[in-house]
């Protein structure tokens, strides 16, 4: 596979979602404080921050003199760390100072393997922002019909990242000649943290050796010692016995016969005893 580094993938993906006309960020939660690498215009538009203004900046200063509960920063802290997905309308403030109600979808998204660290995925946090600040009517749950949108925008903007890091992939490929550039397997195509269960191919189960005890060789005739108990030994006595008399008593009988027609033969010979 043609490997890559990481300042490339950043430009790929700073490349893919510069012009969206809805507002994306991408940060790297692989970076002390998960810093931005990455907003689109859109972001600019919604917030009113510059790209040079936030980019190397954690998000939260969108939230400085905001109400936010204790409960959603923990959920945003956790999705930091894990890459689940996060989704609530949050108040932040824009570059003016204004207030505005922010439709907030936050996930991770896995584009390669680290070859140099045991094939750990690379994670980059994908965040989505929605003003809905004229829809909002108190309640700060995201309606059904916004979670549908905000699916769909994440699934075109997933599949301009997978466009993205192909392109990324075969040009590489091409200035290198094929050959390692860095350490970073891109992944056919990125997935969300909470799809990820699709990379994870279960190693089918080692197949348990069967060890079947052959019998010693015996020689003809020699029991093998020490194998039997004092029980079959006793058994085998008997039956030896037992053969022994068979033996006897059908060699009398042999010789009964014999006798008898040394006796009765040269009588059966004389006229007396002729039919």
């Amino acid at each position: 596979p043609q490997l890559l580094k990481k300042a490339q993938v950043e430009d790929a993906l700073h490349d893919a979602i510069r012009g969206c006309e809805f507002s994306v960020s991408i940060a790297d939660p692989s970076l002390p404080d998960c810093p931005l690498i990455a907003v689109s215009e859109g972001f600019e538009n919604v917030t009113g921050y510059a790209l040079t203004d936030v980019m190397g900046l954690n998000c939260r200063f969108l939230n400085e003199g905001c109400e936010v509960s204790v409960r959603d920063l923990a959920d945003l802290r956790q999705c930091s760390k894990t890459g689940q997905r996060f989704q609530k309308i949050l108040q932040n403030r824009r570059s003016t100072g204004e207030f505005f109600m922010n439709l907030l979808d936050l996930q991770g998204l896995i584009v390669a393997r680290d070859t140099a660290n045991n094939g750990e995925f690379v994670i980059f946090l994908v965040g989505i922002q929605a003003d809905v600040t004229a829809a909002m009517e108190g309640d700060l749950d995201v309606p059904e019909h916004h979670k549908k949108d905000l699916d769909m925008v994440a699934k075109r903007l997933r599949k301009e990242l997978a466009r993205q890091m192909q392109k990324l992939a075969l040009s590489a490929a091409g200035e290198a000649g094929g050959g390692t550039l860095g350490t970073w397997d891109i992944l056919p195509e990125p997935v969300w943290v909470e799809d990820a269960a699709s990379l994870l191919v279960e190693e089918p189960p080692v197949p348990q050796q069967v060890t079947t005890l052959q019998p010693a060789a015996v020689k003809p005739g020699v029991e093998e010692a020490g194998t039997k108990t004092e029980v079959e030994q006793d058994i085998v006595s008997v039956c030896s016995s037992f053969h022994l008399s068979q033996r006897a008593a059908v060699i009398g009988l042999v010789s009964m016969c014999a006798l008898t027609a040394a006796i009765w033969l040269p009588r059966l010979r004389s006229s007396r005893f002729r039919w």
